[in-house]
């Protein structure tokens, strides 16, 4: 197993796992058999004691993502900011193309300044839930947990911890992953 503290590491460390993580994501949805509740309890558990050991306000590597924003994120932000929330919009948002949704116009966040969010009490909800480990389904959010290995120490430990407990249940990262008849 291999995990990292180190911010500058993870580029290097998730493009030499890229493939083993894709293969695992296969695994879990194809061959695991744990329910998916048992998966959410191991994955939070993990994810409890991988947080406990970074500062990710002293990262910010997940503000160079595009999180999704609702109406309640953009009123939090216009009062934090002290402007309209049509201004928060015209100055910070563009609509995501894929999602047809608001996002922030630009990367990293317009509102990072220092590599600190500006606005950190009133973040919108997806920054507020980076890395999403926290929540019930990690089975139907899998493409963003791999994805998200490569911005984030956390995801990246989390799932090379998470390889190691599913060896008693089949992952093996020479074999598994790649369909059930081979």
């Amino acid at each position: 197993m291999i995990c990292s503290c180190d911010v500058a590491s993870i580029d290097r460390l998730a493009d030499r796992k890229q493939d083993e993580n894709w293969r695992f994501r296969a695994f879990l949805k194809e061959e695991c058999d744990l329910p998916d509740a048992e998966v959410d309890r191991m994955v939070h558990e993990l994810y409890g004691q991988e947080a406990a050991k970074i500062d990710c306000t002293s990262c910010a590597r997940c503000c160079s993502t595009a999180p999704l924003l609702d109406d309640e994120d953009v009123g939090r932000l216009a009062g934090s900011l002290g402007i309209t929330s049509d201004e928060v919009t015209s100055r910070y948002l563009k609509m995501d193309d894929d999602w047809g949704e608001l996002t922030f116009n630009q990367k990293p966040c317009p509102l990072l300044k220092d590599d600190l969010c500006t606005c950190y009490a009133a973040r919108p909800h997806d920054c507020w839930s980076y890395p999403h480990l926290q929540k019930e389904g990690f089975r139907h959010r899998l493409i963003s947990a791999v994805n998200n290995a490569s911005v984030c120490p956390v995801v990246f430990n989390v799932l090379e911890r998470l390889k190691d407990e599913m060896r008693p249940h089949g992952w093996n990262r020479h074999t598994s992953g790649r369909g059930r008849n081979r």
